[in-house]
């Protein structure tokens, strides 16, 4: 045995400290979705993000990369300097921009 603890599941023993990772992802993501509308109502968010300032900064040029693909013209900001990974896990796992954000 390696030392590591592990848990009998469906899928076989399941390591504990994966579990522990599933199970601190999920914590992290329910936090997230209760906390929103009470620090939008103290004051400490002003606006709940939607698809529209989700997409602001670097994620607006992955997700131009998701749907059309790189392009370049000289002398104007372009998306050739983002890599590829992303935008390909994007466009595989078929998620919208709520579903990439989490």
């Amino acid at each position: 045995m390696n030392g590591l603890k592990k848990i009998s599941g469906i899928g076989g023993k399941i390591p504990v400290h994966v579990l522990n990772s599933f199970f601190l992802a999920l914590g992290y993501g329910v936090a997230v979705y209760i906390l929103m509308p009470f620090l939008l109502r103290i004051g400490m968010l002003v606006e709940i993000p939607d698809s529209n300032n989700l997409l602001n900064w670097d994620a607006g040029w992955y997700y131009q990369i998701m749907k059309e693909g790189y392009h370049y013209t000289e002398g104007v900001a372009s998306n050739s300097a983002f890599f590829p990974l992303m935008p390909w896990v994007w466009k595989v796992l078929h998620v919208g921009v709520w579903g990439i954000s989490f």
